[in-house]
């Protein structure tokens, strides 16, 4: 699957990827030890997106050329087990966010696309 990945948080500009989809969940629930505030975390902590973006263009709706993945957040106490849960049968990865706590589970959710969009 195609999705994009960015050096920094804040860093407008796009490196798109082919892989597997294995590979990306690997990459989503692999450990990265940033300290810091928020502040911190966005200027030194890389991103990746579901998305393509059109050559020479930057982050932004206006560039996406295709979507592959549906990307759900759960800041409503939801853990990890309970959203996969709720998603079942489908393929699809969940992990913790930065803001998560064990008092205030938080986790994003994605789930790869058939087709991209």
């Amino acid at each position: 699957m195609r999705v994009t990945y960015y050096r920094r948080t804040l860093d407008p500009t796009p490196h798109g990827v082919q892989l597997s989809w294995r590979a990306l969940a690997d990459d989503m629930c692999r450990y990265r030890d940033v300290g810091g505030d928020k502040g911190h975390r966005l200027a030194e902590c890389p991103l990746w997106a579901p998305h393509v973006i059109r050559q020479q263009g930057k982050r932004c709706a206006a560039h996406t050329v295709e979507v592959t993945a549906l990307v759900l957040d759960y800041d409503d106490g939801v853990d990890v087990r309970t959203a996969l849960a709720r998603w079942e049968p489908y393929r699809a990865v969940a992990y913790t966010t930065w803001s998560h706590t064990p008092d205030a589970p938080r986790c994003r959710l994605v789930l790869p696309l058939e087709s991209p969009v």
